[in-house]
């Protein structure tokens, strides 16, 4: 659950949106205390190979709304619907925290 969220929404979350429910939602480690996800990171919907990016997390708990856009700031939200519980997965981007994060989620053997 460290590196997948679902959508939250009792419908879906309509194709433009910029603000998504999630649920499921680790922020921090439980174990190691670790940050799994932060602004900037990215992510995609199952069954969609866009890329969007974290630009809020306004909450604390295991679910909110978060605040999205299209890789590299391309306007818009969703580009299509997203459906209640679709998993949205981590899309490591290289940097120095992703790859100290992938190597201690492989270590405990979550990947």
């Amino acid at each position: 659950a460290t590196i997948q969220f679902l959508i939250n929404n009792g419908s879906h979350e309509a194709a433009g949106s910029t603000e998504i429910i999630v649920d499921e939602f680790v922020q921090t480690d439980p174990i190691d205390g670790s940050t799994n996800w932060a602004v900037g990171d990215e992510f995609t919907v199952a069954g969609n190979d866009e890329v969007y990016t974290i630009t809020a997390i306004p909450f604390t708990t295991a679910g909110g709304t978060l605040t999205i856009e299209r890789k590299g700031g391309v306007a818009g939200g969703l580009i299509e619907q997203a459906d209640n519980n679709d998993v949205c997965t981590h899309k490591y981007r290289g940097t120095q925290r992703s790859a100290e994060n992938h190597l201690r989620l492989r270590n405990q053997g979550q990947i």
